[in-house]
């Protein structure tokens, strides 16, 4: 349950009390990360943000590369489960933090329902439903509770720096560091990915190759049974069509 702050140098603010909000927040990001040897990578802020910001930050320092947002959701949902009733310390102080999030509505960026209500603004009532609720996909989490359960699943310390605020905060314990950075203390979730560590660019879905070959079994003018063969991709395909009289125009 080990949780302390580290003081930041006051230099770091420098220069950030003028402008629009955007450029003192992209400012003092620049300078946090040129001090602590770090690099910003932009989440969507879609909900899942703070998934896919653990998801990568974990990849960054080895530790399940195929971990997706969803399978991380869902485990950490799960251990937050098996918290209530126990009676040891770090289970105890998380159904504590669980339990004060009740009374505030919840965030979604989906029109998704828990038992016919919106997800959008629900309040839990219970603990038990709180969770149901923060199980479905794009719900916004917050508390410190997420952050110990990452820090448990995971054995990692994880580090939370918040825009202006001259205070990394250092929960749980590890052999590796992770750093999340955040605009503000209520909603979007970033990593803070160490300098050497490259992301993987996207995916891009290769486009459909395909040609074609026809041999036919008649006159090409007259009705008979034709062999099209194709490949897509690399793949070989043969399929036979039967042209008729009727077919034609």
């Amino acid at each position: 349950m080990e949780y302390y702050t580290e003081t930041l140098p006051e230099h770091l603010s420098e220069g950030c009390d003028k402008g629009s909000w955007k450029f003192r927040n992209a400012r003092f990001r620049r300078a946090l990360c040129d001090y602590m040897e770090l690099k910003w990578f932009s989440c969507s802020g879609d909900g899942n943000c703070f998934f896919e910001a653990v998801c990568l930050l974990l990849r960054s320092v080895s530790i399940h590369p195929d971990l997706t947002a969803a399978q991380l959701r869902a485990d950490v949902v799960q251990y937050l489960r098996l918290c209530t009733g126990s009676t040891q310390d770090l289970p105890e102080r998380i159904c504590l933090e669980m339990s004060d999030e009740l009374s505030e509505p919840l965030v979604c960026s989906t029109r998704g329902r828990l038992n016919g209500a919106k997800l959008n603004g629900f309040v839990p009532s219970s603990v038990a439903e709180y969770l149901d609720a923060s199980a479905c996909d794009k719900v916004w989490v917050r508390g410190m509770h997420w952050l110990r359960a990452i820090s448990y699943l995971h054995e990692v310390r994880v580090a939370v720096i918040i825009n202006d605020q001259l205070i990394v905060r250092y929960i749980g314990a590890g052999e590796r560091t992770i750093h999340l950075y955040k605009f503000d203390a209520e909603t979007h979730w970033d990593p803070l990915l160490p300098v050497a560590y490259a992301p993987p660019s996207p995916v891009r879905q290769q486009k459909p190759i395909v040609t074609f070959q026809i041999d036919s079994s008649s006159d090409s003018d007259a009705p008979g049974t034709y062999s099209v063969s194709f490949a897509l991709y690399s793949l070989p395909h043969t399929v036979t069509i039967q042209w008729n009289e009727d077919l034609q125009e």
